[in-house]
């Protein structure tokens, strides 16, 4: 007996509401999609919007990225001395005040590391840009 009263307070009225939900339903989801729906379309244009916005914002900076670097490649293309790249122009054959060259030499002609500092070749540098192409020079 003491099964069945413990069976009534829990199962059965979960039972219940089971079968009131299930009966419910196909009354309360219409009125739930015809309120929901508006929102979740308002939610998904929101999200849309945003973005639209971050992929503008994107493409700017994007932009202002490729200019820059297209700009430095010109700077270097043009033989500029480092020092002048990194916005600490220097005159030509003169020290910044950091005590190093513009090719990070310090004033005694031998770098941080204590190997003597290796001369620019012959013809201005690195042939087809400014960028290292595996080769070595012989």
């Amino acid at each position: 007996m003491a099964v069945l009263k413990d069976m009534s307070k829990g199962l059965i009225p979960g039972i219940l509401v089971g079968v009131g939900i299930t009966m419910a339903a196909p009354v309360i989801l219409p009125v739930l999609g015809t309120v929901l729906r508006p929102l979740a379309k308002s939610m998904i244009k929101a999200g849309l919007a945003i973005n639209d916005k971050l992929k503008e914002a994107t493409a700017e900076v994007r932009e202002q990225f490729s200019d820059l670097v297209a700009e430095i490649k010109a700077e270097c293309a043009a033989g500029q001395p480092a020092a002048a790249l990194a916005g600490q122009a220097a005159p030509s054959g003169a020290t910044p005040a950091g005590g190093t060259s513009a090719g990070g030499t310090p004033a005694g002609g031998t770098p941080a590391g204590g190997a003597p500092a290796r001369e620019a070749p012959a013809g201005g540098g690195q042939q087809g840009g400014a960028y290292p192409t595996g080769k070595k020079e012989q």
